[in-house]
């Protein structure tokens, strides 16, 4: 490794966990998808049950366990799951992708372009969204682009020996969240090696095998695991793989047309969105080209442009097939999108440096108005009365939450970074000489204020407005008031459950209807507690407390009933 390429590596390293390892911990879960995923390694730990552990009273878990296995081996040393740990899978995944495609790139492409990629790739919103989050996301995009370049890998050495690499990554990917990890990745790599003229039935007997040697390992667990549970557990496989693919699931869940992916990477790429439409006013475009010469150009250019192209496009078409479409389905696309962004951004700054240089000042102002507003708020000059409808009170907290945000040494300094850095790099985009040497530096502030903000909201600002609206008041609240009565819960919804507030709880809350137990005390929402008690006559109820405010992931206050059964019908 040349001396650049090593300089360059070590930054990134340094940048990529400066920024997402020192806040992972700072905010709780306020919502029912992280304390979901992290209840599972919960109960891995407490139970001993690392195949199907039992989770919320009764359920087993949607996804197979490779990221709750991680999270719950990443957290026996301290003994319990914590918000750090039970996210640090995530962020070590969006690192080790960051640091594996420059590695991957800088041996394809220049240096600097490969640097340039991870960092864009670290910097786009949708990404350091998933890599701060306890989900399976990342952990899943690590393993599926991994699979990507290591099967190119593969074809570079003429399709020579076995990539066994590629397959436990494949394996890594299915035992995340399913065959989508093994699918994809073989019909990516295989429709590049059919235009590189690759005979199609040498392209199908290889990818065949590899794939089923991918499914070798996930298929220890499924057999375990349907030892365990049964039919349960092979009519859940069936509904969140199949059944999310087809449009068949018995609930609706995350219905979008396909321009709904087309949106979500228009805003996941934000704030590089914004240097995208300033582009738009300074680049004279040409004419498309018509399909038949687009598809010619594809199949003549170089072999890794292609590739990268392939596998941005299809795993987007991909995830435009099935009718359940979220942002994060699309993440496996932005570590390629980001290789065709550097490109780009690499000829603006050589050909359209006024348009960079007007990106750079917006984000300045940008970082010194979120400085402005957190200090205006913290003078407590906004009065409460500017918040109304039935979010006022919750906003309200948030907006005192703010006011009185501690200001230690580390706050202040991530207070004054985007001060510190964004004055001298507004002062150099309005500048109206650009020798070559600034034009680096531009880059180097564009990318230094884009974290420095991250920084910003990720250590100060979200922690405190969001850790309002943490079920682990509530969670302390039914410990203390019901230490040793059984609590059960209740939502008409189907597969929703109170997961933050029992997460907080030591997964210690059970399902009403599941269980029908002879008393105890249970949790209901305000809107279907009178339906509740009208519905279960068999019991006799009596109204022992209330929560003073909505409580974010079911958004609405909760009610505790005492109950006791009064027959045994």
């Amino acid at each position: 490794m040349s001396e650049n390429r090593s300089v360059l590596l070590w930054t990134l390293l340094f940048v990529a966990f400066v920024t997402t390892l020192p806040f992972l911990g700072l905010t709780e879960f306020y919502s029912k998808g992280e304390p979901r995923e992290a209840v599972v390694a919960l109960s891995m730990l407490k139970d001993g049950n690392w195949i199907l552990p039992i989770n919320n009273g009764g359920d087993i878990p949607y996804k197979p366990p490779f990221f709750h296995w991680i999270i719950a081996l990443l957290s026996l040393p301290q003994g319990y799951v914590s918000e750090f740990t039970a996210r640090l899978p995530s962020a070590l995944s969006l690192i080790a992708m960051t640091v594996g495609g420059y590695l991957f790139n800088s041996r394809r492409k220049d240096a600097s372009i490969a640097f340039m990629t991870a960092m864009l790739t670290l910097s786009a919103f949708e990404v350091h969204r998933a890599g701060m989050a306890c989900r399976v996301d990342m952990v899943l995009t690590l393993c599926m682009v991994g699979s990507y370049w290591l099967l190119y890998r593969w074809w570079e050495r003429g399709m020579r020996g076995f990539p066994i690499w590629a397959v436990l990554s494949m394996s890594g990917a299915a035992l995340t969240k399913g065959p989508v990890g093994i699918i994809l990745p073989c019909f990516v790599i295989g429709v590049f090696m059919l235009i590189r003229g690759v005979c199609w039935w040498k392209v199908f007997g290889k990818l065949t095998l590899l794939a089923i040697a991918a499914c070798i390992i996930p298929s220890l667990w499924y057999i375990a695991a349907y030892h365990q549970a049964g039919d349960n557990f092979i009519s859940l496989v069936m509904e969140e793989n199949f059944g999310r693919f087809t449009g068949t699931m018995s609930y609706s869940s995350h219905e979008h047309l396909f321009t709904y992916n087309f949106m979500t990477l228009l805003v996941g790429w934000t704030p590089w969105t914004l240097l995208a439409v300033f582009s738009l006013f300074s680049i004279k475009w040409k004419r498309p080209q018509g399909i038949v010469n687009g598809l010619r150009q594809l199949r003549t250019c170089d072999s890794f442009q292609l590739f990268t192209w392939l596998a941005f496009g299809l795993t987007l078409f991909f995830y435009c097939i099935p009718s359940s479409k979220r942002s994060v389905y699309l993440l496996p696309c932005y570590p390629f999108m980001a290789l065709l962004l550097a490109q780009y951004i690499v000829s603006l700054v050589q050909q359209h440096r006024r348009t960079v240089n007007t990106f750079v000042a917006t984000l300045s102002v940008i970082g010194f108005v979120v400085v402005v507003a957190f200090i205006t708020i913290r003078t407590g000059v906004i009065p409460d009365t500017v918040f109304h409808g039935k979010h006022a009170d919750e906003n309200i907290l948030m907006l005192r939450a703010l006011e009185n945000a501690p200001l230690h040494f580390g706050n202040i300094l991530l207070l004054a970074l985007p001060v510190l850095i964004g004055i001298p790099a507004f002062y150099t985009a309005v500048r109206h000489s650009q020798p070559y040497s600034t034009r680096h530096l531009m880059v180097a502030h564009m990318f230094s204020i884009v974290f420095v903000i991250f920084m910003l909201l990720d250590g100060v600002i979200l922690p405190t407005v969001l850790n309002v609206k943490s079920e682990r008041p509530l969670a302390e609240f039914i410990n203390h008031r019901y230490p040793k009565e059984p609590v059960y819960q209740y939502l008409e919804t189907p597969m929703h459950h109170f997961f933050g507030t029992d997460f907080y709880a030591g997964d210690r809350i059970r399902q009403f209807e599941l269980d029908r137990p002879m008393r105890g005390i249970v949790m209901l929402k305000a809107s279907e507690k009178d339906a509740f008690v009208s519905k279960h006559q068999d019991y006799r109820f009596a109204s022992d407390w209330h929560s003073a405010r909505r409580i974010a992931e079911v958004r609405d206050t909760i009610y505790f009933y005492r109950f006791m059964r009064s027959s045994t019908k």
